[in-house]
């Protein structure tokens, strides 16, 4: 019973069970929407509203400018400063209501100027609501004060609220902009509920940032910037450069498989967010030996785990793509999905050795280094692949990238003498 008690009030285990409520949330509303999504719009113009959100992550890139993870260290180094907290917050907002601005203004002018992007608009602009949401929700500043149920309840009202205007208004192909509008909402409505438990929580009070505040927090982010950016060159650009290469459809069943693999992949990040603050924190107060006793034994939980998560995905892709997604584009998606569903063993490995071990440690322009050659190593190899396999191409390119990328930080770790490998 003491140790039932003990695990209850830990503070960890609350918050990793917090992000796993959304991220279930995030695998079930997936699971009911997507199918009914691609029956609804039909493959060619789920594949439209694909490129429209696909492409709008570049704004969402630019605008979280890696606050999530450097304004998240910061925040949880100064838990007993609340001035510097306030300054942190206010500051970071400043940033980001900056950069959306910028965003919006960009987005504007290429509608403007290309054909293509003026004759979908109205998807476009109803995708950007998304990231309006995105700048007001303060996940990083929750994240640094380790309280993931502000995260989780925010999340769960908000997409509990939204999702039943999908199948209430989303009913024939026409219907695509609405359906941007409607995803995107579910955004707005989480950070607006986030905002308010900010103000209840009586942890941030009212802070003009000046323009250099604004700067140091830029700064202070640059390097994470820097990985995300690299980041997106196999994220973000993959759906964004097939959908170019290849045509709507190929990039709906692209978007099929690699949208479930993500949820399912998502049952690995509670534990690295929730872990992420609280290993950044024991770094600045414990000795390494006991931290880097932790780190390993979270990078073989995290292994097996995805390993089993994989085998899963992949044994069982002819089951699960025809029930998720009934008769649309079924041979293509599993093909595409086999590939896809050894993604998660690989990324929970590079998550460990990457983002809870060099940048925990520091070593932020060495993570940038690595993720960089990923991105590069990506474009490359989905313009070879992607042109002659199509979606098939683009997720080898994807699975190819991760493994690299994984090799790439453990080789980093073991060049600058980092301790994890070494009992």
């Amino acid at each position: 019973m003491k140790w039932l008690t003990s695990v209850i009030k830990n503070k960890t285990i609350k918050n990793i069970v917090s992000l796993s409520l959304v991220q279930g949330l995030n695998y079930i509303l997936p699971l009911i929407t997507l199918p009914y999504l691609v029956r609804t719009l039909g493959v060619h113009s789920y594949g439209v509203l694909t490129f429209c959100v696909a492409f709008n992550q570049y704004f969402l890139l630019f605008t979280q400018f890696g606050f999530n993870f450097s304004a998240t260290q910061r925040i949880a180094k100064a838990r007993q400063e609340k001035e510097q907290i306030s300054k942190i917050f206010f500051s970071v907002l400043g940033a980001k209501l900056f950069f959306c601005f910028v965003s919006f203004v960009v987005l504007c002018i290429l509608i403007i100027l290309v054909p293509y992007f003026y004759n979908i608009k109205v998807i476009l602009l109803f995708s950007f609501v998304a990231i309006v949401g995105d700048v007001l929700f303060p996940g990083w500043f929750f994240q640094g004060e380790e309280k993931m149920s502000n995260i989780a309840i925010s999340n769960i009202l908000a997409r509990l609220s939204t999702v039943p205007l999908i199948f209430l208004f989303v009913n024939s192909t026409d219907d695509v902009a609405r359906a941007a509008l409607f995803m995107g909402s579910a955004n707005v409505l989480a950070g607006i509920i986030a905002m308010i438990a900010v103000v209840k929580s009586g942890r941030v009070s009212l802070y003009k940032p000046s323009i250099k505040d604004i700067k140091e927090e830029i700064i202070c982010s640059w390097h994470f910037f820097i990985s995300s950016a690299a980041m997106s060159l196999y994220t973000v650009t993959t759906p964004v450069l097939l959908g170019a290469i290849s045509g709507p459809y190929v990039l709906g069943v692209f978007s099929a498989a690699d949208k479930l693999r993500q949820a399912l992949q998502g049952l690995l990040n509670p534990v690295s967010q929730a872990l992420y603050p609280k290993i950044s924190r024991m770094i600045k107060e414990q000795d390494r030996t006991t931290v880097f006793q932790f780190i390993r034994k979270l990078l073989t939980v995290q292994a097996v785990f995805g390993l089993v998560v994989s085998l899963i995905c992949c044994l069982g892709a002819s089951v699960i793509i025809p029930l998720v997604y009934n008769k649309s584009g079924t041979p293509d998606v599993i093909a595409v999905f086999e590939i896809l569903a050894w993604i998660p063993f690989v990324v929970s490995i590079s998550n460990v050795l990457g983002i809870q071990t060099l940048l925990t440690t520091g070593y932020k322009r060495e993570f940038s280094q690595v993720i960089i050659t990923g991105g590069v190593v990506n474009i490359v190899l989905l313009c070879l692949l992607a042109f002659h396999f199509e979606a098939f191409g683009a997720a080898l390119s994807i699975l190819i990238t991760e493994a690299i990328i994984t090799i790439g930080m453990s080789r980093m770790i073991m060049k600058l003498k980092i301790p994890l490998f070494n009992r």
